[in-house]
């Protein structure tokens, strides 16, 4: 950045929706840009459940729309996205004097109706004496109910989405901040920037301005001259803890009837997944972070149906924090809030994007595109790119700048929409084919990562053989770091340890791999050594601040006598 710049579209946020919005709009033949305060997905997208999923209890709240609507697009990420997209199996145990079993059931039987032929497998009912139900307490188990939904993996997600935008035309920031709007009567003429990482500034103009800055809309809006209105949203602060080791085969749903919340118990990343909590927050949500109650009350939702859990303070490995970006409803309490989407004009050519739920993130964005569609009073009919189309492939044979519209084959369907790798994981050549049937099992996993994109790693370990080295003690390669820094907008450390890979949980343990990674940046990026020690002490300085929380949260669980 530097120069003044002009854009059909100037999109702020890069979350799910903004990346999807520039990815739906690049594929349009829109200049398109995308700005983002941090690195890409590194707020509230980042920090999600893990799952695309239907929204099971929103059936209680009958928004039926909402959850076939979820269906559907869960749907479409097993098909499309289905190296980072998985069926997972979930258990919703019954208790006596808990919710109803005829209830559950019959909602259960609601939700595969509502799938329509997309379900992954219909819920059956599991006896009390299951194998599966072993790790429960038995005291006033009735049974459980089987579900599927899927689990997903949020920030690459994200990621394929911003870098198929950039792919085709759209010029896409991470670590620039909007931080003033210039404004000509009622419409907004261009944006002051500034790069966070360089510290210079640009002038950027555009035809149309969308803000998808989820929980901190109000906070950018107020940055328009003269601008004043009453609050888009009501913030709440959802967190998730990490336990070490992984308790669970199933995902577990812990229902609270005291706060009627939802508890996930998911395996992850060879870990535990739990949450997650739904905190009203005020104030500056930048300085927002967990509580120690909050892991306490989790860890009380743990105890309150697992037997024979011994939980410390090294039993938790790390915390997610994040914000969701809800419609104020004023009347409403944060559980019966909708998670439904709004289009919101805040001037002529401003336009803001407030709620929604990540599941739906692609309809949300193409409804966008259409909002965009109009504005720009385009004649030609509007139909769907994205529906039947992989999220990215880097050697996709697409041209960066087609008619506008993905050719189809006489089937109507997208060429090169192959969603799984074959068993040989072919990805273009030969060579490539035996490369990767040699592997061991540790590199195959580099396909459930990268999908199709996974030569751009083998590339680099045939130029480089030191980088097929792992870091220590772990699965990842050196040739990931590299290919991120070059391929994935990785600008910073703390990019690839929390939202290229998963290292970030595993630095409580093993605090060698902080160094190792930073060092490979130093050298990819030519770090001084006061820089490279300046980005470690970033990510020491979250690292301690998590512990302290989470050290404060288990000792009020132990002190509250829930260790049991």
């Amino acid at each position: 950045m530097g120069t003044p710049m002009s854009y059909d579209v100037v999109i702020v946020g890069g979350g799910i929706n903004g990346c999807a919005l520039a990815r739906e709009l690049s594929l349009r033949n829109f200049s398109v840009c995308l700005i983002e305060k941090g690195d890409f997905s590194s707020g509230t997208s980042s920090a999600s459940s893990k799952l695309a999923h239907g929204g099971l209890r929103y059936l209680e709240q009958y928004q039926f729309s909402l959850v076939r609507e979820s269906i559907k697009e869960r749907s479409n990420l097993l098909e499309n996205a289905a190296h980072l997209v998985k069926p997972l199996p979930f258990l919703f145990p019954v208790y006596q004097n808990q919710i109803s079993s005829i209830k559950l059931r019959a909602g259960l039987f609601l939700y595969d109706c509502l799938s329509f032929g997309r379900g992954i497998k219909r819920f059956r009912w599991l006896g009390k004496n299951e194998r599966a139900l072993k790790n429960l307490k038995s005291i006033g188990l009735k049974g459980a109910a089987r579900y599927y939904d899927a689990q997903m993996q949020d920030s690459r997600i994200v990621l394929e989405n911003v870098l198929d935008a950039n792919k085709h035309g759209a010029d896409c920031f991470n670590y620039c901040e909007v931080m003033s709007f210039k404004k000509i009567g009622n419409k907004i003429q261009s944006c002051q920037v500034l790069d966070l990482l360089t510290h210079s500034e640009s002038i950027i103009s555009g035809k149309l301005f969308f803000l998808t800055v989820g929980p901190w809309t109000d906070k950018v809006i107020s940055r328009i001259p003269g601008e004043t209105h009453s609050p888009l949203l009501k913030p709440s602060r959802g967190i998730h803890i990490i336990l070490k080791k992984k308790i669970v085969e199933e995902a577990v749903v812990i229902p609270n009837l005291q706060d009627g919340r939802l508890i996930f118990v998911i395996p992850w990343e060879g870990k535990t997944l739990v949450g997650t909590t739904d905190f009203p927050i005020g104030g500056d949500i930048d300085a927002d972070k967990a509580s120690s109650s909050e892991i306490c009350y989790l860890l009380q939702q743990l105890t309150s149906i697992f037997e024979g859990l011994d939980l410390t303070c090294a039993s938790i490995s790390g915390i997610m924090s994040g914000i969701r970006p809800l419609v104020d409803q004023k009347e409403k309490d944060l559980q019966s809030v909708s998670r439904e989407h709004r289009f919101i004009q805040i001037k002529e050519n401003l336009i803001s994007l407030v709620g929604g739920k990540f599941t739906t993130y692609r309809k949300i964005a193409e409804e966008a595109a259409h909002a965009v569609h109009l504005k720009f009073g385009l004649k030609e009919s509007f139909e769907s790119l994205t529906n039947n189309c992989p999220i990215y492939v880097r050697d996709s044979e697409r041209s960066k700048r087609d008619a506008g519209y993905l050719a189809k084959d006489s089937e109507g369907k997208i060429p090169g929409n192959d969603s799984m790798l074959d068993d040989s994981f072919i990805i273009g050549d030969k060579r490539n084919e035996t490369y990767l049937r040699d592997l061991s099992k540790e590199q195959k996993q580099l396909s459930e990562t990268y999908g199709k994109s996974v030569g751009g790693i083998i590339e680099i370990m045939d130029r480089d053989r030191s980088s097929t080295l792992l870091i220590s003690g772990t699965t990842v390669y050196r040739a990931e770091i590299i290919y991120a820094i070059q391929n994935e907008f990785c600008l910073k450390i703390m990019d690839f340890i929390r939202r290229r890979t998963t290292l970030y949980f595993d630095l409580f343990e093993n605090e060698r791999i902080l160094h190792e990674v930073a060092d490979i940046f130093q050298q990819q990026l030519n770090w001084s050594d006061e820089y490279k020690r300046r980005d470690i002490m970033e990510v020491v300085s979250q690292l301690h601040g998590e512990r302290e929380i989470i050290n404060k949260g288990v000792e009020q669980f132990i002190r509250d006598g829930n260790n049991e």
